[in-house]
This record gives C-alpha cells, structure tokens and sequence, in this order.
C-alpha cells in the first residue's frame, strides 16, 4: 500500500481516481464477505464460505484502511480498520478448528487446504501462533505426498485430486521459513527446485509419484511463489546472520 506514495516508480499526481478505485474495491470486498462463493480453486457446483476468500476480503479493508490513512481519509480508514479487525477475529475463531488442529477450506469446515499456508504473509496471523503452527504440521501430514504439498484432498467436482499443484509446495516453503525453521525451509526449497525441467523451468502440477510435470508450462504463477519463497529465506537468512540493509 505504502509503495502508491513513496515508490519514485510510481507515477502518482493525482490520487483522485486511484483512491476512487480503492474505495470502490474495499466496499465491494465488504459486501461479498459474507457471501458464499466457488473459492479459490474454483469448485464449479460448491458454493460455500471459504476462508481463503473471506480472508481476502479482510486483507482489502485492512490495506484500504492504511491507504486511507496516508491521504487523510480518517472516515474511512477508522470504518475500515474496525470491520477488518471485527472480521479478522471473527475468521480466526470460524475458521480454525481445535479439534482437527488446523485452519480449514471453509469455516466451520474440516478439509485442507494448503492456499491457508499464506495466512502469514497477508499479515493476518503470526506465522509462530501455535494456531498456525499446528496448521502447517497437519497438512504436512494430510496433503503432502511424495515430498509435494496438494491443494486438497478431498474429492472434488472432477473426483480424486492426484498431482501436487506446484505453487502449494513453495507456498509450504514459505510458511516453514516464517515459522523460524529456516534450514528445513532450505532444505524443502533446494529438493523442490529439483523436479524442475532442464531449463529450471516448472508447470503448473506434478505428479508426486513419478515427478512428471503436468498442466500448464511454464506456469508463470508457480515460478511467482518460487521467488517469493526464495526471497523470504533470504531476508530472514541474511537477518539470523547479522546482515542487514538499513540504509538501502
């Protein structure tokens, strides 16, 4: 958010129209959060509450709100930042259940889903709360196979989901990173970066039993969550180490 007004990149004369936009984004946002929807992954014939989007509804209000703020539009930034909070703890408790131990698809709900590994890097929890923590072990043990993290698990509208969805693994790196545990981070990134083709290059599935890349290649989004893992366990590898860049 902060970059729209301080990134010499960005060209921002006039935040008129851009902020017109952003407020016409946040109110949109908090309209559709209560209302069910395909997810993510797009179910065709599942319409239902799931978190990853409620999740992003918040994450609209919450930036909104620091935007809001930076231009004087207290109003707004007051009314955002108390539905975001507001709805933030409502998701923390719908969403995680404490008898699975993990966050799940929908609230209220009890599948996987590896999208929730992003939870940390939208800032709406701490990668180190043990509700989080508990997450990532679970689906450590429910949707990883062959060293590759799933989507889901449960039967979807096609049946049985097989191949691994290859940006899930590096979201797994990340979440892993963040979580403190940084060589295993290394350790998951380094063999992953091994079922790349030749050319380093990776698709949108793999399968977990004989590596094969499937679906669509190059996926640009999965080389996306690759250099943002990749990013992440350096930041966090060059701040154990004592290397900081303050001044850049």
């Amino acid at each position: 958010v902060d970059t729209l007004l301080t990134d010499p990149r960005v060209v921002t004369d006039d935040m008129t129209d851009v902020f017109a936009l952003v407020e016409r984004l946040v109110e949109e946002s908090i309209v559709a959060a209560p209302v069910d929807d395909t997810g993510l992954w797009e179910f065709r014939s599942r319409l239902r509450p799931y978190t990853f989007s409620k999740v992003l509804c918040w994450v609209a209000a919450h930036r909104g709100a620091r935007l809001a703020r930076l231009l004087g539009r207290q109003d707004l930034s007051e009314r955002w930042d108390q539905w975001a909070a507001t709805q933030q703890a409502y998701l923390l408790d719908a969403a995680y259940n404490p008898t699975l131990g993990f966050f799940t698809q929908t609230l209220h709900g009890e599948h996987a889903d590896a999208s929730l590994l992003l939870l940390p890097t939208f800032g709406f929890i701490d990668a180190r709360d043990p509700r989080f923590v508990s997450t990532v072990r679970a689906y450590e043990r429910l949707l990883v196979r062959g060293g590759l993290m799933h989507r889901y698990q449960h039967p979807d509208d096609f049946g049985e989901t097989t191949s691994a969805f290859s940006i899930c693994s590096f979201w797994w790196v990340e979440a892993v990173a963040m979580m403190g545990d940084i060589d295993r981070a290394v350790e998951i990134f380094n063999r992953l970066s091994s079922c790349a083709n030749p050319l380093g290059l990776f698709s949108e599935d793999i399968d977990p039993k004989t590596g094969r890349l499937l679906g669509n290649f190059p996926q640009a989004y999965t080389h996306v969550g690759l250099m943002h893992a990749a990013i992440t366990i350096g930041e966090l590898l060059e701040a154990r180490e004592a290397r900081f860049r303050a001044w850049t």
